[in-house]
């Protein structure tokens, strides 16, 4: 399948604002990508805090009413302060799943502050103030948000700001007017479609990286682990056996005569009885043990904290619900092989046991299993 018939596939999981259909897929999502995105959201609001205190400077210059300018003096500096705590606190609102809820917040009011100021001003300038509203609105945009929560700010900000300037600025040119409502609002279109299209790309780049994430460590055919994944499992498991002295077993398992059914029926079967095994084998073992396809008909199952008696146990019933279940072919059964953890195993000596294991248990006649204590079924 090519990139542009997997993209249209994947339309099916998004909405027109390239979010995800899901709501928790949407908000695992978002927040794997507000994780990643703190190191420059937060510097970022407290640079947009900073700037909007500093104007204080100006102000001074502008406004010749002590009140007026000290009422947009408290307006800055609490905005400021709560910029200020934003940023501190900004990494365990993102832990509780509140980011959309405070970073909105602090978007209405960031414009709600602009907007009170633009109203002290004795005597603004239309054009400047529109550029203004330009700049916040580039800045809603900028911080990662719900695009449904960006939108409905930059629309409240805009349409704030033409009714204040319709009461501020009662004779004003036609062109000037026009020219202050045009800008701010062909922004807030091209930001909104721009966004839209951003966040699709994002999610199905995180689709398809998520996809081969799992193909990485799945087999493709059962969906269980595969030979990759298993190892390092082994290989976790044993650091764990040496440091703690627990204990773990394996179950190695191959079809008998399993060449047989893929001449006689074809592959298609093979590959039938291969995927059902593995889905009524999962059903019957634990959740915590970690079940693998090895490599063609052979699948191994480590049995954390699990004796040999317990895993001799276990071999029992899957070789059982094998050579009961009714594939479309008849009877089929697997040899099984069944060791435990030893203090001196590598991942190379366990393995190389329970393959011996396994090789007993086919010499043996087949449909049968064989462990450490040479002990037959």
């Amino acid at each position: 399948m090519n990139l542009s018939k997997q993209i249209f596939t994947n339309r099916r999981y998004l909405t027109k604002s390239g979010e995800f259909r899901n709501p928790q897929k949407e908000k695992l999502y978002f927040r794997e990508e507000i994780e990643r995105a703190l190191i420059y959201i937060r510097p970022l609001i407290l640079i947009l805090g900073t700037i909007f205190l500093l104007f204080i400077i100006a102000d001074t210059t502008l406004i010749k009413n002590p009140h007026n300018l000290l009422l947009i003096f408290a307006d800055r500096l609490l905005m400021f302060l709560f910029v200020v705590l934003l940023f501190f606190r900004l990494p365990q609102l993102v832990k509780r799943n509140y980011y959309v809820i405070w970073i909105t917040i602090y978007e209405v009011l960031f414009s709600a502050s602009f907007l009170l100021i633009y109203s002290l001003y004795e005597s603004p300038n239309l054009l400047i103030q529109s550029w203004g509203v330009i700049l916040i609105i580039l800045a809603i945009f900028l911080l990662p948000n719900r695009w449904i929560y960006a939108v409905s700010v930059s629309l409240l900000l805009y349409v704030g700001f033409f009714i204040l300037a319709l009461r501020i600025h009662p004779v004003i040119v036609l062109r000037e007017i026009t020219a202050a409502g045009t800008y701010p609002l062909v922004i807030i279109f091209f930001s909104s479609f721009v966004t839209s299209r951003f966040n699709y790309y994002k999610r199905i780049q995180y689709l398809y990286s998520k996809r081969l994430s799992y193909y990485s460590t799945h087999d493709t055919l059962t969906h269980l682990f595969n030979r990759y994944k298993f190892e390092d499992e082994l290989d976790k498991l044993i650091g764990l056996a040496k440091r703690y002295q627990t204990q773990f077993s394996l179950i190695f398992y191959d079809f008998d005569d399993f060449k047989k059914i893929n001449d006689q029926y074809g592959h298609p079967m093979g590959d039938y009885i291969l995927r059902t095994q593995a889905r009524i084998v999962n059903k019957n073992i634990r959740e915590c043990d970690i079940f693998a396809r090895w490599g063609g008909e052979e699948f191994i199952i480590i049995l954390p904290q699990n004796n040999l008696e317990g895993a001799l146990g276990a071999a029992t019933k899957i070789k059982t619900i094998i050579s009961e279940y009714p594939f479309k072919i008849g009877t089929i059964t697997c040899s099984v092989g069944v060791t435990s953890y030893h203090e001196a195993d590598t991942k190379d000596t366990i393995m190389q046991r329970v393959d011996q294991m396994l090789y007993m248990a086919k010499r043996g006649g087949k449909d049968g299993i064989a462990s450490d204590l040479d002990f037959r079924i």
